[in-house]
């Protein structure tokens, strides 16, 4: 919670934190598309939870096109519903920007993802058993304590002032690519 605190510029129109499995999902929203209570995050619809950053532009598209039976106006149930129904392989549907995570209770699994541009950040931490993430770094630090990462620092000096993905200026705290996602299962990273 004290970590999702600091994430309240983002998303001040409503926060809260959902246990599942052991496992803590938080979200603070800002609320565009649907103002209505049901589409808030961490969202869940027959055990896939899910938070996520951004806009699905085509999501009204694809909920005729794909024939998706939703229960709210929100984009963010069309991820949910196109994971479904396509599994990993939605992504290529979508016109957007984002950042999101699945859990799928059934399948044990964090499907995470960035759009093709990157412009909705996602950071993580995997490490001894722990998988940590959020949209900015800071709330990661409040759970650990991250060595500085040299190789990142000259990186970032050389390279207009930024550090590019996968680096962050920390050694454990990594910085998801754009155009790519990873699956977190039985403690490995795919």
């Amino acid at each position: 919670k004290k970590g999702l605190s600091l994430l309240n510029n983002r998303g001040p129109d409503f926060q809260d934190v959902k246990e599942v499995n052991n496992v803590l999902l938080g979200h603070t929203r800002l609320a565009i598309i649907d103002l209505n209570n049901e589409a808030n995050q961490p969202m869940e619809f027959d055990k896939i939870v899910l938070v996520f950053n951004g806009e699905i532009y085509n999501y009204k598209e694809l909920i005729k096109t794909e024939n998706l039976k939703v229960k709210t106006k929100s984009d963010s149930e069309v991820i949910i519903r196109l994971y479904q129904k396509f599994g990993f392989e939605f992504l290529d549907k979508l016109n957007a920007m984002f950042a999101f995570c699945i859990y799928d209770k059934k399948k044990n699994l964090f499907f995470c993802a960035m759009d093709r541009f990157g412009k909705k950040p996602f950071f993580y931490l995997f490490k001894e058993n722990k998988f940590i993430f959020a949209s900015e770094i800071n709330p990661i630090k409040t759970l650990i304590n991250p060595k500085e990462d040299k190789t990142a620092k000259s990186l970032y000096y050389s390279s207009f002032k930024h550090y590019p993905a996968p680096y962050t200026p920390f050694e454990s705290i990594h910085k998801l690519p754009p155009a790519s996602y990873m699956i977190v299962k039985n403690n490995k990273i795919i």
